[in-house]
């Protein structure tokens, strides 16, 4: 696999740069063997502080779980801008994201990080890529994701929907806590400046509805720094965080958050916006490995 080391760049430049890129999804079926490494990760500790205060997180010395995603958000960037995947980013949908927090990050600790596409497949909906992320210290790996996203297409397609089977979520008719939020359009700007992820469905009227959405939606990974709140787990332990996107939350609605406190410490929650009897996300933490 051909290594390519991340360089300087400014990231919201480069995400409006992408939207002027062809996509070719039927080379993509097989991407090609191209990975970007950070030699040295180096975390803003006045935006690490900005993202805390945006989700009201505790401060702390150590990074939250979801954090390492915005840290290595320029190297997907960057990965995407490569001559070779030829895919316009824009417009993507998150589906999920399945997090591995192997021991707690020091926030001024030395790392380095590695991004590649780990596979491509066809859906129901058009082309699904996900993305593996690994972050290493001393050459032990300290936190590891695979970040899966939806590129909608009628050409390039599984018309029957069939591919891998998801973690089988567990429905409830009652949960142990509730909690009420709602979702800005200043929520949208805020997390975009603090992330580098200007992708327009969260912040254009227009280009969500190019895209078929009737609004902007909230980042998906807004939402998850928002549950974090209250689903954080303090372990000195391996902690696993799967956590699947199942519906857009448009901006200025409502939002409730439903916790159900499960066996081996796991907490397992689903987010509801408004009216909608069905969650829009899904996801479990947990000091246990899961069983799907």
């Amino acid at each position: 696999m051909e290594t390519i080391n991340l360089y300087n760049f400014n990231p919201t430049i480069k995400m409006f740069s992408l939207m002027r890129k062809k996509s070719d999804l039927k080379n993509l079926l097989s991407p090609p063997p191209i990975r970007i490494y950070a030699n040295q990760l180096n975390i803003s500790i006045k935006r690490f502080e900005k993202y805390l205060r945006l989700f009201d997180l505790p401060s702390s010395d150590f990074l939250p779980i979801s954090y390492p995603f915005i840290l290595t958000m320029p190297m997907q960037i960057q990965l995407f801008a490569h001559p070779s995947i030829l895919i316009n980013p824009l417009g993507f949908l998150h589906v999920s994201n399945n997090m591995t927090l192997h021991k707690p990050i020091f926030k001024n600790e030395p790392m380095e990080a590695y991004c590649h596409i780990d596979s491509t497949r066809l859906v129901k909906k058009g082309f699904e890529i996900t993305v593996k992320i690994l972050i290493n210290s001393n050459s032990k790996t300290l936190w590891e994701c695979q970040s899966t996203y939806l590129k909608f297409s009628k050409k390039y397609r599984d018309e029957e929907g069939n591919g891998k089977k998801q973690f089988f979520f567990e429905s409830y008719d009652k949960y142990d806590e509730e909690h009420l939020w709602h979702v800005s359009r200043k929520d949208a700007f805020s997390y975009a400046r603090v992330s580098g992820d200007y992708n327009l469905i969260h912040l254009s009227s227009i280009f969500a509805r190019i895209t078929g959405l009737p609004k902007p939606i909230i980042h998906g990974m807004w939402s998850i720094g928002k549950c974090l709140h209250y689903l954080n787990i303090d372990s000195p332990n391996t902690v696993y965080f799967y956590h699947v996107f199942k519906g857009p939350i448009p901006l200025n609605s409502s939002c409730k958050l439903c916790i159900k406190n499960t066996q081996n410490d796991a907490k397992r929650f689903d987010l509801f916006v408004e009216n909608n009897p069905r969650p829009c996300i899904q996801g479990i933490i947990s000091t246990s490995p899961f069983v799907s």
